[in-house]
């Protein structure tokens, strides 16, 4: 989360507020998180960074690997904690492959919400079954909330 003082749309009320509210949805969930301020000096911003994970081990080695320098190894130990198909990851980090383009799907795979939902994207050679284990993890959600993805 951001904030910058004088920001009409996120006003210092409204982002405490909004802080506490995640701080609440972590405790009431029972998940392991991190809570990070800082400041950007070149935008004047203030800056929250939550690192959420299930318990105080995962959520321990989140805060360790986000503190690593960029680059191809973070990328990649990020992703395998967000448990990404390595072949989306191989793509990412240029190891191998490349990441789908819009152009490069049908355009029904393209507008699927498995795409729109993923938080990777999807390789060139492999999205099929990279959507498909998407495809799994919302019908894991959807059977908990029914309906989370009808307005996606």
């Amino acid at each position: 989360m951001l904030f910058k003082e004088n920001t009409k749309s996120d006003p210092r009320e409204e982002f405490e507020r909004n802080i506490q509210e995640l701080e609440q949805i972590m405790s009431d969930l029972s998940l392991a998180y991190d809570e990070q301020h800082g400041h950007d000096d070149d935008t004047d911003m203030e800056s929250v960074h939550f690192y959420i994970a299930p318990n105080e081990d995962a959520k321990n080695e989140l805060v360790k690997i986000a503190g690593m320098p960029v680059g191809y190894e973070r990328d990649r130990k990020i992703a395998n904690m967000y448990g990404f198909p390595e072949t989306a990851v191989d793509a990412f980090t240029h190891k191998k492959g490349e990441t789908a383009r819009r152009q490069d799907l049908p355009q029904e795979a393209w507008n699927s919400k498995e795409r729109r939902f993923a938080s990777f994207l999807p390789s060139k050679e492999h999205w099929k079954e990279e959507l498909e284990t998407v495809h799994e993890k919302m019908q894991k959600i959807e059977a908990i909330l029914p309906g989370y993805f009808d307005n996606l």
